[in-house]
């Protein structure tokens, strides 16, 4: 029992040297500027959407990684964040192989040509592995709101799987008769707007 105790012990310092040593030595302000950088060069890329941040910060041991000041603008539709976080999972990473994060939106806002700039918040959780990218657990509340999940092929950028419901102003109405034509959308009884599609089997 006692030799028991003095194994867990042991492990229990080594994890902990681990982590405090991970905190201390790898440069995380350099990682999430590295890869915001890449998120943004991929946008440009695939759709001339530009992406920018004021600041990079994180922390905690297991970093939460804080851009402030971010603005996309792209195919005619601006949207501003106060502050978006990205709370690493490590545990959730480890056992399903994945990355995995929980992401934050702050006092954000999005104004399309012609209408006022319109307020949403929230968050909602990302897995990205090799073949897909899965978004569960939307909560998107404000003018804008969005519930719901959805998955994502990597390889053709194409939904796979979603059941999600969309809530926005009547003046944005306009925007999913002309989404249809791509995605799986349709009108609900209540006046939201339905993604749904089911997995191939």
């Amino acid at each position: 029992m006692k030799r028991l105790t003095l194994v867990l012990s042991y492990l229990t310092l080594v994890l902990l040297g681990l982590l405090i040593g991970s905190r201390l030595f790898i440069p995380w302000n350099e990682i999430s500027e590295l890869g915001f950088l890449r998120v943004s060069s991929s946008l440009y890329g695939s759709t001339e959407t530009t992406i920018s941040a004021r600041d990079f910060s994180n922390e905690g041991i297991f970093p939460t990684f804080s851009f402030k000041g971010v603005d996309i603008d792209g195919l005619g539709i601006q949207v501003h964040l106060e502050s978006l976080k990205v709370a690493v999972k490590p545990l959730s990473s480890v056992l399903t192989g994945r990355v995995v994060v929980d992401v934050y939106l702050n006092k954000g806002s999005l104004s399309l040509p012609g209408d006022q700039p319109r307020s949403f918040g929230g968050n909602f959780n990302c897995s990205y592995g090799e073949e897909e990218i899965e978004i569960s657990d939307v909560d998107i509340k404000g003018d804008i709101s969005a519930s719901g999940k959805s998955t994502m092929s990597v390889s053709n950028k194409r939904i796979t799987e979603a059941d999600m419901a969309f809530s926005v102003p009547e003046t944005m109405e306009g925007v999913f008769p002309m989404a249809k034509k791509y995605l799986p959308l349709s009108k609900g009884e209540d006046g939201t707007w339905l993604l749904r599609r089911k997995k191939e089997s």
